[in-house]
């Protein structure tokens, strides 16, 4: 019999109305709240590990640095989507972007000076799955 996976027990701390949420999707899924949380962190963790692997990219990075530099463009192009943006979002583009924008120029850089990185094709590397 393969050995199954290890698993770690965390402890952490979630906003009560959050909890409730969470206990509404595992009765509806029928999925405990372990399971959920860590199919949920997993697809998060992707996610992230995918964008910041993109803001290495010195074409993304560069859109990056536009969209972040030009919020007004980036709602208008998302009013003709249909789309808008919350305040949190315009802070997260203003700030957050250009920050993320800087860090991947400068890991790039370092993998840059610490030698030959793995192959590149179309922005990532080979093997890497995108985000879904």
């Amino acid at each position: 019999m393969p050995d199954r996976p290890r698993k770690q027990q965390l402890s952490i701390t979630l906003d009560a109305d959050l909890v409730k949420r969470l206990d509404a999707v595992c009765e509806a899924t029928n999925v405990n709240r372990s399971a959920l949380i860590e199919t949920m962190v997993e697809k998060g963790i992707r996610e992230r590990e995918t964008f910041v692997q993109d803001m290495e990219n010195p074409v993304l990075r560069s859109l990056a640095r536009v969209m972040a530099s030009s919020p007004k463009v980036v709602e208008g192009i998302l009013g003709v989507l249909g789309e808008e943006l919350d305040d949190g979002d315009r802070r997260w583009l203003k700030e957050g972007l250009s920050e993320q924008a800087a860090r991947g120029k400068q890991r790039a850089a370092r993998k840059k000076a610490s030698g030959p990185a793995s192959k590149r094709k179309g922005g990532r590397n080979e093997g890497t799955q995108p985000a879904t």
